[in-house]
């Protein structure tokens, strides 16, 4: 992935995962963005030079395989892939790591406005097998807090690496939580923790009846319209899914692609530029998708966009 700096007015490249890179870019949108990320449609020939530029950095960079994709108006209006050995193009699958998150996110949105979710609803409500070391606190957990990073659950909860990453379930990762103490009161400061979005995967599962997969493609992947996004690792990989590569001593090296069923909310959906960059195209057209559809209500959008506790991230944020 690659983000906007505002400061240097460039874009700064962001591996996405450790089994390739990918990037997004918007140059249009909506009133939610601020003034420097909205500009007219690039012209024919800035576009290119943004082609050239990425495979240049690609190749500074020695990154094996790369795929841009540019938003404007509403739609994807360029795309860019480097073959710097292993290719891939715009419909190549990768594993979009935590970007996954703000899909997660996106869906628990929905469902509030279904009316079947609140965000202030506490996460016992959904998952009761929740139990950690201080029962008052953990009853005070909200869906908003752990969707925020709020909840007071420790990056750490449950092990430097939780055990179910091989084949466990969601449920087991609350499992593996059990009894963890909280690093601050709920509400109170901003830990990241892989473990929230477990936690809010298994929400929206309990509050749509729908498991957490099923819930995303029939309501995320398509009515975007994707056309090589996949919550199934198989599925993923006979359609494509990019070769991993790690860097040793700046040397890049394959690795087969990573999957965690039980963290699959947190990090661990599959997609393409081409469909990322539809995905972008929605939110910054107001929560519509090319078609017209209407992916995510204006109101749930911008509370999506609306930082939480600014105060509580410090340097992070910086």
């Amino acid at each position: 992935m690659a983000g906007w700096d505002g400061l240097t007015g460039r874009l700064v490249p962001r591996p996405a995962v450790a089994v390739g890179f990918a990037w997004l870019a918007f140059v249009a949108g909506a009133a939610l963005l601020p003034a420097w990320a909205v500009a007219d449609v690039p012209s024919s020939a800035a576009l290119d030079r943004v082609g050239s530029v990425l495979t240049q950095r690609s190749a500074d960079q020695g990154i094996p395989g790369a795929v841009a994709a540019i938003v404007a108006d509403g739609r994807v209006v360029y795309t860019h892939a480097v073959d710097g050995g292993s290719p891939v193009g715009e419909s190549t699958p990768f594993v979009i790591g935590s970007s996954g998150k703000s899909i997660t996110a996106l869906a628990a949105m929905q469902l509030v406005d279904r009316g079947v979710l609140r965000l202030s609803d506490p996460v016992k409500r959904y998952v009761p097998e929740l139990d950690l070391a201080d029962e008052r606190a953990e009853a005070r957990i909200t869906v908003e807090q752990i969707l925020g990073h709020t909840s007071g659950i420790s990056p750490l909860a449950g092990g430097a690496l939780l055990r179910s990453v091989g084949q466990g379930t969601m449920l087991d990762v609350v499992g593996e939580i059990e009894g963890a103490e909280l690093v601050s009161s709920p509400g109170a400061e901003f830990h990241y923790a892989n473990a929230n979005y477990v936690l809010a995967g298994l929400v929206i599962e309990r509050a749509s009846k729908l498991r957490y997969a099923d819930y995303i493609e029939r309501n995320v992947f398509e009515p975007l319209g994707t056309e090589c996004s996949y919550t199934d690792f198989s599925e993923a990989r006979e359609n494509g899914l990019a070769t991993g590569h790690r860097y040793w001593f700046g040397f890049t090296f394959g690795h087969r692609p990573t999957f965690a069923q039980a963290l699959q909310p947190a990090g661990y959906l599959f997609s393409c530029a081409l469909d990322l960059g539809k995905y972008l195209a929605a939110l910054l057209n107001g929560g519509l998708t090319e078609s017209g559809e209407r992916l995510i209500s204006e109101r749930s959008l911008a509370k999506l966009f609306t930082p939480g506790r600014p105060a509580a991230l410090g340097a992070w944020a910086d």
